[in-house]
Formats: C-alpha cells, sequence, structure tokens
C-alpha cells in the first residue's frame, strides 16, 4: 500500500488501531451500530474488569482451576536451557492464559451508558479491529446489569471461550466497581470508610468504626512445592488465604461477608474467579446461622466457618 493510500485509509477512519482521534475524543466500537466518538473527560470510566481466559491442560481432566492453580504451585520448577534464568512459573504446566477480556463501562453526565469490550492477546503491541469486541449504548443504568451479563456472554464466547461461570464473574467484577451505596446511619463516607462487596457483585460502604468487626476467621491457602528432582523437603508455602467476617452497627444491623484470596503473584491473576460475596442481616437474626449460609454458599471449608461462629461474642445464661 502506498504512502497516499495509507493516508487516505487512515483519513476515513479504517486505520486498524483504535487510537485516540482529535479533540479528545476516543472511537468505540459498537456491536450492531457504527462506531462512535466520544470525549473522554464527557464519558469518564465508571467501572473496568480484565479477565483472563484460561485453558487446563487437557491430561489433567480432573482439575478445576482451584486444584489447578495449587498444582501449578506445587509442581518442579522447569529451568529452559536456552535461558537459563527462565524458570516456572513462566512456565506453568497446569493452566495456561490465552488471552484477555476487557469490559469497560463509560458514563456520561445526563445518565447514558456505554459498555464496550476489548481482547488482549499477550504478544501483540497494540490493538487491531478484529480485537475490538463490540459495545452498547444504554440509555440509563436501568438495564446496565442485564447488559453487561449478555455483553460478558458474547465478549468471552468471541475470544474463545472459558468456564461456565466466567460471564457471570466478568460481570460481577465490573457491577462490584460501581458506586457503593453507603450503610451509614448518616449516609456519608467517612475517613475510615471502607467497601465491602456482597453477593451478585454489589458493593457498600461503611464506616470501620460504626461497623466494629466482631468476628473474623481467615484459614491459610497453603501448598507443598516439589523440587526440580521431584522430591518434596517437607516444606510448605502460603499462597493465600479465605475469610469470613461479620461487622455489627450499634442498632444491631449486620453484614456478614467473604471471600477466597490468592496473595502470590502469578495465582493471583485467577483472583476474579474466587468466590466473593456477603448477606446484610437484619437486626435480631441469628448471626451463626447467616455465617454458615454465607460460608457454604461461597464455598468456604468447615473450618473458617466453625471458626467465624467461635468468634461471635459470647451470649451469657442465667
Amino acid at each position: 500500500m502506498s504512502n497516499t493510500e495509507m493516508a487516505a485509509e487512515k483519513a476515513t477512519g479504517n486505520d486498524e488501531t483504535p487510537d485516540a482521534v482529535p479533540d479528545g475524543r476516543i472511537k468505540i466500537h459498537l456491536t450492531a451500530h457504527p462506531p462512535v466518538r466520544v470525549r473522554e473527560s464527557d464519558w469518564p470510566i465508571l467501572a473496568q474488569a480484565v479477565m483472563p481466559l484460561y485453558r487446563i491442560d487437557p491430561r489433567q481432566t480432573e482439575l478445576n482451576l482451584f486444584n489447578a492453580v495449587k498444582a501449578s504451585l506445587e509442581a518442579p520448577e522447569e529451568i529452559n536451557d536456552d535461558d537459563p534464568g527462565n524458570v516456572w512459573p513462566e512456565q506453568v504446566p497446569y493452566v495456561h492464559i490465552l488471552c484477555r477480556v476487557q469490559l469497560t463501562v463509560r458514563r456520561h453526565a445526563d445518565g447514558r451508558i456505554l459498555l464496550y469490550g476489548l481482547r488482549r492477546t499477550p504478544d501483540a503491541q497494540e490493538n487491531s479491529l478484529a480485537d475490538e469486541l463490540g459495545g452498547e449504548l444504554l440509555a440509563s443504568d436501568k438495564a446496565l446489569k442485564d447488559a453487561l451479563m449478555k455483553n460478558a456472554n458474547v465478549f468471552i464466547a468471541m475470544c474463545g471461550g472459558c468456564c461456565e461461570d466466567a460471564p457471570r464473574k466478568l460481570a460481577e467484577a465490573v457491577l462490584s466497581q460501581l458506586p457503593p451505596k453507603n450503610l451509614d446511619i448518616d449516609g456519608t463516607a467517612k475517613a475510615d470508610s471502607g467497601v465491602i462487596v456482597l453477593n451478585g457483585g454489589t458493593p457498600v460502604q461503611l464506616s470501620r468504626t460504626e461497623w466494629p468487626l466482631i468476628a473474623e476467621a481467615k484459614t491459610p491457602l497453603i501448598y507443598a512445592p516439589f523440587s526440580c528432582q521431584g522430591e518434596w523437603d517437607g516444606c510448605t508455602q502460603p499462597y493465600g488465604y479465605e475469610r469470613l467476617a461479620v461487622r455489627q452497627r450499634h442498632d444491631g444491623e449486620a453484614v456478614v461477608y467473604g471471600e477466597l484470596l490468592y496473595e502470590d503473584e502469578w495465582a493471583a491473576q485467577f483472583n476474579m474467579f474466587n468466590p466473593r460475596g456477603g448477606e446484610l442481616v437484619s437486626a435480631g437474626k441469628d448471626l451463626a446461622a447467616a455465617i454458615k449460609r454465607v460460608g457454604t454458599e461461597l464455598g468456604l471449608c468447615d473450618e473458617t466457618i466453625r471458626a467465624c461462629v467461635n468468634g461471635l461474642p459470647a451470649q451469657d445464661l442465667d
């Protein structure tokens, strides 16, 4: 292609890279409509999540993602003869990332919503038009939850698919970044406010002082690494934890929540697939029952659930 043809193609908007366009505008590709150009300052990012799409070694059919991550950490280091410094975990034997799907939500001051997807591949220097997965323009955020789930399904399928639960996890990861509802009595954020994610990716904000921690349990996730010779030296290493906690306001309202979190740098890229959630518990309701319910729904171990229940304030018996 000549320089003149390249210039003409770029002038018609057919350039292969979706770079910023003049006047601070960016081009966003939609699914069933022509692309739109918006000014970034007028359409700030409201929420964004990036999900790795993975494959488990087909010879390991009995492994789910959790067990594949642990098995990968436990596997002997693999040394590249051409580059002795290049050792595992860059060469992961049980779970491999194919690409990443990015889902972005922008909101205009008038309430309109733009959501769109992008495929990111490990070896790509820049994105091509083929990596633009499409998107949708919504009149308001009323239909956002359904639109996120629908588009997450489509985007993940376009990139080769993943586990059955991946679309829900991606949609909830975006929802968890939306502005949280404040649960404090006066409904305002404090210096010690934090965000907790409840079931369905619903974020809530509360003051740690107004909602003190009354029970908590953390159980470490442990793996036993093997040497290059395939031997275990008896040592174990933590790579994350699962947690259940209860915070209660002075009027008896409580929130029970939990999560499973990888802290190992390599494993942490799969945190989006781990359980996270919780629920609000009205004053006077059985907190022990709520802990068991939340812990069971999240798939946390009996030790974590039992330790959290045992951490509740003791009740006097006459």
